[in-house]
């Protein structure tokens, strides 16, 4: 968030290697619509550029990837975070996706253009059941966010979105554990630099906004909200998201991921 004080700090990050299953999970997301559709269980919840709602990735005829004005061609997988705990995985993926505009000549090349996506996923027993995609360097301040659908009563993962110190106390003791914040580079992998990150974020003034969507089950549960900062006078509209895993009794993060909606003028 450049146009204000950045929300997150640029932390280095050690490499840690991902599951062995965790980027052909992926490059097949990447492959096709049908391969996307076919990743996500049926009510997942996914985040996306243009809206935040339960189903949208068997509701989406051209992948999840895409949006209202352009035409996905090509998608590459970049860096990629995961970790597993379980039957139960976590990643966090940046993919180079080019594209054609709707509506202009495929033969010019002004028709066609690139753009750095960050995703990131819960996944269980194969299928992902929580999403969140975003596209930081299109992403206005000003935007507002669409309610998410359906809301659900907020619980303890939704308050951990407007709780920076809360959150840092409950990450999990993992090297694969990440946090995103609003632009490209905001990326903190790993205890000491998550924390370090949300230690950075303690004085800020964040508040969830309207209903989330919250799910939690014995083993895993995640949580997605809109969610306001104020700051210097204005209010900057976020979208986030926890994914947590169960350990002992208590809620561990696993990663958590903020962005600014996105509305294409078209």
């Amino acid at each position: 968030m450049k146009r204000l004080a950045p929300l997150l700090l640029l932390v280095a990050a050690t490499a840690v290697a991902a599951p062995p299953d965790a980027k052909p999970f992926v490059e097949r997301q990447l492959e096709g619509a049908a391969e996307a559709r076919a990743s996500f269980t049926a009510d997942a919840f996914l985040v996306l550029p243009e809206t935040a709602r339960r189903g949208a990735a068997g509701q989406d005829s051209d992948g999840f990837l895409a949006v209202s004005d352009i035409s996905p061609e090509d998608s590459q997988l970049g860096k990629l975070t995961a970790g597993t705990r379980g039957d139960v995985t976590w990643l966090a993926a940046e993919v180079t996706q080019t594209y054609g505009l709707l509506d202009c000549p495929p033969a010019l090349k002004r028709c066609h253009a690139k753009r750095q996506l960050r995703i990131s996923e819960l996944v269980v027993g194969g299928q992902a059941v929580a999403a969140h995609v975003d596209d930081p360097k299109h992403a206005p301040v000003e935007a507002e966010p669409a309610a998410l659908e359906p809301g659900t009563a907020a619980g303890p993962l939704t308050a951990l979105l407007a709780d920076p110190k809360a959150m840092a106390a409950a990450l999990l003791d993992d090297p694969a554990v990440v946090v995103l914040g609003t632009e490209l580079r905001e990326r903190a992998a790993g205890p000491a630099a998550a924390k370090k990150l949300l230690g950075a974020w303690a004085k800020l003034s964040l508040a969830v906004a309207g209903a989330p969507y919250e799910v939690r089950t014995k083993t895993w549960g995640y949580a997605a909200a809109n969610v306001d900062w104020k700051a210097r006078g204005k209010v900057v509209h976020m979208r986030a998201t926890v994914f947590a895993v169960d350990v002992g009794g208590a809620w561990r993060v696993v990663a958590a991921h903020y962005s600014l909606p996105f509305r294409r003028s078209s």
